[in-house]
């Protein structure tokens, strides 16, 4: 019992590489979708809200039909949030483009040599398919959301579904993801709306294979193309609507109308 254990502890500095990399990289999607998520749902519900009951929209209504619009904006709203991005990935492209004339990107660099490589191998085409549609879904629902309300003021109290939902992919995914693939993550990453903060953590991290990653996409895909059409559908039902009655009351006349 008072002999030493004799053993031998072999690293393979690249597998640990590899893995703190796609740890690093999977947290910092999730919190750049979460604080994108959180400023754009909110200026969408109070950009729909604020035009509510206006005589303008019965104008514009009285033109074109009300679906046709709704989609108009939300494409709208979208382009903007990915103009907003690409400003910041451009940045980073040249960043790393002139890197060699950046004293400290270029000592960055140099000290984590396959940090390129392993970057490369965990941001996929799935993972941006992902994000791309995630902060799609949550436009649509922030603004059929703030569609329901008849106060600016409001707005606050109508997105708390919306904040509840990306609290819960963001801080879920961040709680879960310490314990491994454990069957809640595996469960959640095929849920509309937290799977897109659930399954490219998995995929980022070698859990979920290719087939895994885009089955999720497809149901999340299918669900938010049917939640827009449906939405559009009872847009001006909800748009033209003043009663002030509640955010369920709402949504039940809207649907009576339609």
């Amino acid at each position: 019992l008072s002999r030493a254990i004799d053993f031998k502890e072999e690293i393979d500095e690249k597998k640990e590489a590899k893995k703190a990399t796609q740890t690093i990289v999977a947290t910092a999607i999730g919190l750049v979708l979460y604080m994108i998520l959180l400023v754009y749902t909110s200026s969408t519900a109070q950009e729909i809200a604020s035009e509510k009951g206006t005589k303008i929209m019965e104008v514009i209504f009285s033109s074109i039909k009300a679906s046709e619009y709704f989609y108009g904006r939300m494409a709208g709203i979208f382009a903007v949030i990915l103009t907003h991005v690409s400003i910041y990935v451009i940045g980073a492209v040249l960043l790393l483009a002139f890197s060699d004339q950046i004293s400290f990107v270029k000592e960055f660099l140099d000290a984590n040599p396959n940090l390129m490589k392993h970057l490369g191998e965990a941001i996929s085409f799935n993972t941006i398919a992902f994000i791309t549609l995630s902060v799609f879904m949550f436009v649509v629902l922030s603004a059929f959301l703030g569609s329901m309300v008849t106060r600016i003021e409001d707005v606050g109290k109508a997105v708390q579904p919306v904040v509840m939902l990306i609290l819960l992919g963001f801080f879920g995914v961040t709680a879960l993801g310490n314990a491994g693939d454990t069957i809640l993550l595996k469960v959640g990453s095929y849920i509309p709306f937290i799977s897109t903060f659930f399954m490219p953590f998995r995929a980022i991290n070698g859990y979920a294979n290719g087939l895994e990653a885009w089955i999720s996409f497809t149901i999340s895909f299918v669900f938010t193309l049917g939640m827009t059409v449906y939405i559009g559908r009872i847009y001006s039902s909800l748009i033209l609507q003043t009663d002030d009655i509640g955010i369920w009351k709402s949504f039940k006349k809207a649907l009576a109308y339609h």
